[in-house]
């Protein structure tokens, strides 16, 4: 791996990491009109929130649109 290749890998965690942060937040805003204590999975817990906001940053962008991946790389563009 060069120099290079670790620049890409950076930022493709750096998006990464701020889109998962937008969309925790958003989830977590969401917690008063969807309250489903009694039932885990549906719930808008920490937990919960923290890993679907995991999954919808590595496939979404916060506006709901697929993240567009490069040809050759597999990163962002």
């Amino acid at each position: 791996m060069n120099f290079g290749t670790c620049i890409v890998i950076g930022e493709y965690a750096m998006d990464r990491f701020k889109l998962f942060v937008l969309w925790y937040k958003h989830l977590r805003s969401r917690r008063k009109e969807f309250e489903f204590s009694w039932y885990y999975h549906t719930s808008y817990n920490m937990w919960n929130c923290f890993r679907w906001a995991w999954e919808n940053s590595g496939t979404h962008n916060i506006d709901g649109s697929y993240i567009k991946k490069g040809k050759s790389d597999g990163t962002r563009r």
